[in-house]
């Protein structure tokens, strides 16, 4: 599959996401409004973002507004390079949603070889493909229907990409060497969307595979069948253990923007519609963007691999301090007794509060102990 070739010209693509009217503008890869912001308001005040209706463009519309898109210089320094196109389950379409399948780091982006398991997916599939903007990987285009309402379901394949691929692979996507150190799988990844993502489309369609999106709903559930047991999923409730929690009901850390001394430092950071965009602090980025920062809340997004998460300057401290989870934080992340205990130690450490500040009941414990241990004005 080495020498692909695009079969259709640039900002053309299926009929099936030409019908409908989830098309934006993006500034790399991340979705901005005609002027450059992440957000329109509307006439009641309101903002609102790619996922509302009010944000997305027609397809003809879109195309419109990136011939005549303005200047950096009048997008507040957003450079809109690009068009993208948002997956949205559509109940009107029942079994014959857009389905986005997306394979990565299965390509050699210099030899153009592509790993066997990765083939037989574009094989049994064979429906709109476009090379991802990485060259490393694949973006399919068809029409289904996910089993059991799932939003999204991702997972990893066998690596059986030759040495020099993985090689060549990792030169351009160096992040992937974190999850190798780890000892996690980090090459043929594929994530299934039916709802809620945004795509970037590179419009660079192969000519091997046909120019429409076909339906693929029996080929679909066969894929989604092969997953293993412990493939990530959304969309569906699946239990979890409980953490366990503090036994102080009442503990809770004070407010601590993600900017904050000693957390992220977005000094070096490109203002893209209001908010402030650049690599992680730690596990750095390919594009130099994919931290999210919104400077009127104090907190920030990592997008990496369809990993969209983030939080406050406490989750920044956890996750790059003492790992409380890179890839999952959120809601009730701070909350497991274990993974507090780690962080006691650095706490202070960005220099914003004292431990008495931040655990006020522990000093009054001390105070109690040390009056305990005195007899008479002597201590014991």
């Amino acid at each position: 599959m080495a020498g692909v070739q695009s079969a259709m010209p640039l900002f053309t693509a299926p009929k099936a996401l030409r019908e409908q009217d989830n098309w934006v503008l993006r500034s790399g890869k991340i979705p901005v409004s005609r002027t450059g912001d992440g957000f329109i308001t509307t006439p009641d005040g309101d903002r609102i973002g790619w996922n509302d209706d009010g944000f997305r463009y027609r397809y003809d519309d879109v195309i419109s507004a990136f011939e005549h898109r303005l200047p950096p210089e009048k997008t507040k320094g957003a450079e809109i390079n690009g068009v993208g196109f948002i997956v949205m389950r559509d109940p009107e379409l029942d079994k014959r949603q857009v389905i986005f399948v997306d394979i990565d780091a299965c390509r050699d982006p210099i030899t153009g070889e592509v790993s066997k398991w990765a083939s037989e997916i574009l094989k049994k599939l064979n429906s709109s493909t476009e090379l991802s903007g990485s060259e490393t990987g694949f973006h399919i285009l068809c029409l289904g229907k996910l089993p059991d309402d799932l939003d999204r379901i991702s997972w990893h394949g066998p690596d059986d990409l030759s040495p020099t691929s993985r090689e060549h692979i990792l030169e351009r996507k160096p992040l992937l060497k974190v999850l190798i150190d780890k000892g996690q799988p980090a090459f043929n990844h594929i994530e299934i969307y039916e709802n809620g993502r945004h795509i970037a489309l590179t419009c660079d369609w192969l000519n091997q595979f046909p120019s429409e999106c076909e339906l693929r709903a029996d080929e679909l559930n066969e894929l989604v069948a092969s997953a293993p047991p412990d493939a990530e999923k959304k969309g569906v409730v699946v239990k979890k253990p409980r953490p366990r929690r503090m036994p102080n009901k009442k503990f809770a850390l004070p407010p601590l923007r993600a900017d904050a001394p000693g957390c992220l430092d977005v000094s070096g950071f490109t203002e893209v519609g209001g908010q402030l965009t650049g690599p992680h602090p730690v596990l750095g980025s390919t594009t130099g963007k994919n931290i999210v920062f919104d400077p009127a809340t104090g907190l920030y997004c990592w997008m990496h691999d369809g990993i969209d998460c983030g939080g406050d300057g406490w989750v920044m401290v956890s996750t790059c301090m003492w790992r409380a989870g890179m890839d999952q934080p959120g809601a009730g992340a701070l909350s497991d007794r274990e993974v507090l205990l780690k962080g006691n130690a650095v706490y202070s450490r960005p220099g914003v509060f004292t431990e008495d500040e931040l655990f006020p009941e522990r000093k009054q414990q001390k105070k109690d102990a040390e009056d305990a241990m005195t007899v008479k004005g002597c201590r014991v």
